[in-house]
């Protein structure tokens, strides 16, 4: 069911930090907390409120503007939240049919 896919995106990213190197894990919950802080993410994101309180159109503004920084810190931000979404999705066996992937070649029926 596509109304369960925010939860699923979000434990599958947390599945995905606990893959991580130990020291990646830190770096990026660490980089989490910031983003989640208010006072931090005004002078990180240029926004007070939290990503619930924003419209699609606000959200997708603001994704844009961070893939297009020149700050490096706002860059990373935006390549990590992106890498960890789009890894989450496609890693997940019920967004295939939604793309198209028939699955791994060992897994499909028709190879036994």
């Amino acid at each position: 069911r596509h109304d369960q896919w925010p939860v699923g995106l979000v434990k599958n990213c947390d599945l995905g930090i606990g893959g991580l190197p130990l020291p990646l894990q830190t770096d990026t919950k660490k980089l989490l907390k910031m983003r989640a802080f208010a006072p931090t993410r005004l002078l990180l994101l240029g926004q007070w409120s939290g990503w619930q309180s924003l419209s699609r159109e606000q959200i997708q503004a603001r994704l844009e503007a961070l893939s297009v920084s020149k700050k490096p810190l706002q860059l990373t931000i935006y390549r990590v939240l992106r890498d960890m979404v789009a890894g989450s999705f496609y890693g997940d066996r019920r967004s295939w049919p939604l793309f198209g992937y028939p699955g791994p070649v060992v897994n499909r029926p028709e190879n036994g």
